[in-house]
This record gives C-alpha cells, structure tokens and sequence, in this order.
C-alpha cells in the first residue's frame, strides 16, 4: 500500500473539499446559481454537474487503484507529484477566484489540466494498465480540460476576467 499517495490525495482532498465548500456552498442560491457559472443556462450547469460528479469518482476510482498498486513505469513513477500538481492547482483556482487575481484563475485551471493529462498519461503508460483506471482520467479530463481550462477560461476571459457578485 502506498500510504504516501493517500496522506497526499486525502489532506490535500480535505482541503480542496472545505475551500470549495468556503467559496461555493454558502452562496444563498446554491451552486447551481452561482455566480461563478458565468451565466450558463441551469440546464448546461446541470449537465456539467452530472459530468463533475463522474470526474470525481474516476478520480477516486483511478487513484483508490494507485494507493494499493502504484504504477511501476513511466510518469507515473513520480506519482506524489502528479497528484500534489492536480490538488494544489485544483486548490488554487477557487481562492484566486474568489480574491479575484484574474491571471492565476486562468492559470489555474490549465496546470490543473495539466496534472490530468499526466495522470492520465501515468495511466496507460504503467507496465500492466488497467482499463478502469484509465477511463476514471478521460472522465476527469473531460472536465479539467474540455470543461473548465477551455470552455470555462473562454467564458471567463470574456467576461474580462470577472466574475459578476452574487
């Protein structure tokens, strides 16, 4: 068992879970309205809600695989870090939202697609891929890449890198 990867996934997982809940749960209206949708439709949002809910349990899934049967090869090999890379710019992206520092809400969201992409890529290259494990990583970067580092970084620099008050 790998428990370096699961202290790092858990404590950074915690702490991604209560920012998120700081900056998103108490908006009066909830997170399907929130300002942070940039005005999309309730329905798009929903969509992209149910979609968010299937990256996180790929994640879970992908990485739960990880904890008791690290990859042996590739980029995989430095799996602390890639972890470490998507959670803490994960983490990132909702405090410079809500402070408002434009460039590092972009940012942000790329190098988290980033670390996706090289989870995913860790994915196939391990000596024995498992399928489940590489479908939990295209589930995730259908959202951290399609998602949130271009459709939702398209949107954001639109709007001039602002995000309407609730």
């Amino acid at each position: 068992m790998d428990t370096t990867t699961l202290g790092i996934t858990i404590g950074l997982g915690l702490i991604l879970f209560v920012i998120y809940y700081h900056v998103f749960g108490k908006h009066g209206g909830g997170y399907i309205t929130h300002p942070a949708w940039l005005g999309l439709s309730a329905n798009i949002v929903k969509m992209l809600c149910v979609l968010q809910v299937f990256a996180a349990i790929g994640f879970l899934v992908s990485v739960g695989t990880w904890v008791f049967v690290p990859p042996t090869s590739g980029i995989g090999v430095h799996l602390h870090f890639l972890i470490a890379l998507f959670l803490v710019s994960a983490i990132t992206w909702p405090i410079a939202l809500k402070y408002g520092i434009g460039w590092l809400v972009v940012l942000s969201l790329v190098m988290t697609a980033a670390g996706s992409i090289l989870l995913l890529a860790a994915s196939i290259e391990d000596e024995t891929p498992k399928w489940w494990v590489i479908l939990g990583f295209i589930l995730l970067n259908v959202v951290t890449v399609l998602v949130d580092a271009v459709m939702w970084n398209a949107k954001f620099i639109l709007a001039d890198g602002k995000v309407p008050s609730s």
